[in-house]
């Protein structure tokens, strides 16, 4: 991204469980302070806000360029079929915003690695 006031987008599934959120409020806080970017939470789907209302917010800060980060651990399903979907939808509402998608968190390379050393630690009872 270029040097215009950017922002993240940080793409959950959504619950209806209030509760749910909490760990995804506290990665967004800590992601914002290490990356000293304008950063926001999206729910696909179950409870607010939607992409929409997340690329609203970002254009309220004056924000120019936004990467939406799917927070799930693959790009089948829902990142495959309906984030693009919301995208487009926030793309033709908040046109001053540039919106790219990101790749599907748990598809990253080092996120993928972290998964799998813990899973093998699990396993091993340790």
């Amino acid at each position: 991204m270029s040097g215009q006031k950017r922002g993240l987008i940080l793409l959950v599934h959504g619950s209806r469980d209030r509760a749910w959120m909490e760990p995804f409020e506290e990665l967004r806080n800590r992601v914002a302070a290490a990356a000293e970017v304008e950063t926001v939470i999206a729910c696909l789907q179950f409870c607010p806000p939607d992409v929409e209302a997340a690329a609203r917010e970002l254009g309220a800060k004056g924000v120019k360029e936004a990467l939406l980060a799917p927070v799930f651990i693959s790009a089948r399903g829902h990142v495959l079929r309906d984030v693009p979907a919301a995208v487009e939808r926030a793309r033709r509402d908040f046109p001053d915003l540039k919106i790219t998608l990101a790749p599907a968190l748990g598809e990253q390379p080092e996120v993928a690695a972290a998964f799998l050393a813990a899973l093998v630690r699990l396993a091993k009872g340790e």
